[in-house]
């Protein structure tokens, strides 16, 4: 897709998955926007275990701290060497902003305000809140098993702490009132995100934004990681309207990974 001469790295986090597919959106929502731009780049898998390390050396800024004070570096993060001097950025909505103003296209804009996240963040952070509620708690296994083998003791720390608790303790039974309610739930909130894109093609009209491809990059996330609930109901919502945007936008999503 790519047909510029730009030299950019994205470093993104492997799963268990087929050619270890990145699943963060956060990490897809930039890899969709090179895409989209037709931007050159190579992924960089790195695994979680590694990622603090790996980030700090390459001069990434931290995006937050940690509980005992250290810094804490977080996917996506790119390094951009094209202009000579190596520029690299944390942060999916400043990588974005970085994109547009570095590589201005006005067919391929990236952010609904030119120069400005502002209105990005606040359409980004409704979503998760619609969204991640329902699918943190929708199939916990599923999520662990997308883990690679060397970092699930991490994610086990992350989510289940000093609890005591196993992952079968924590993930709802699909027999489960719990687990009925929570797929209810679910069908809801995917019918309202059907229901604000309306009669458009995209949320940005008849070209897809940034905000397009952040929801695209947690649909594809729900369907590679929750498959059962993504086939047999989230994708039939709204007639199928969801579906058929995930199918338009898939070419944005695609990985490639650096050995291809």
């Amino acid at each position: 897709m790519s047909s510029s001469s730009t030299q950019i790295v994205l470093y993104e986090l492997p799963s268990s998955l087929p050619l270890k597919k990145p699943l963060s959106p956060f990490s897809a929502t930039i890899r969709a926007a090179l895409n989209y731009k037709q931007l050159s780049y190579r992924t960089e898998l790195v695994p979680l275990r590694d990622f603090q390390t790996v980030a700090a050396s390459i001069g990434a800024k931290p995006t937050s701290t940690l509980p005992d004070g250290t810094p804490r570096y977080t996917t996506p993060t790119i390094i951009d060497s094209t202009s000579g001097t190596p520029v690299v950025l944390s942060e999916t909505l400043d990588i974005l902003a970085y994109l547009d103003t570095t590589y201005p296209d006005s067919d391929r804009p990236l952010l609904v305000s030119a120069g400005s996240a502002a209105i990005d963040r606040l359409a980004q952070g409704a979503i998760l809140e619609m969204l991640f509620p329902v699918l943190s708690g929708m199939d916990v296994r599923a999520q662990y098993e997308a883990v690679p083998e060397g970092d699930r003791a991490i994610w086990r720390q992350k989510y289940l702490g000093d609890s005591g608790k196993s992952v079968d303790d924590v993930t709802l039974s699909k027999d489960s009132e719990a687990y009925k309610a929570l797929l209810k739930k679910g069908e809801e909130v995917w019918a309202k995100l059907a229901g604000l894109l309306g009669g458009e093609e995209w949320f940005g009209g008849k070209k897809p934004v940034a905000l397009d491809l952040f929801v695209l990059a947690v649909l594809g996330l729900t369907r590679d990681v929750w498959r059962v609930e993504w086939e047999g109901a989230f994708s039939k919502v709204a007639d199928g309207r969801l579906g058929r945007y995930l199918e338009k936008g898939e070419a944005y999503l695609n990985f490639t990974p650096a050995s291809a």
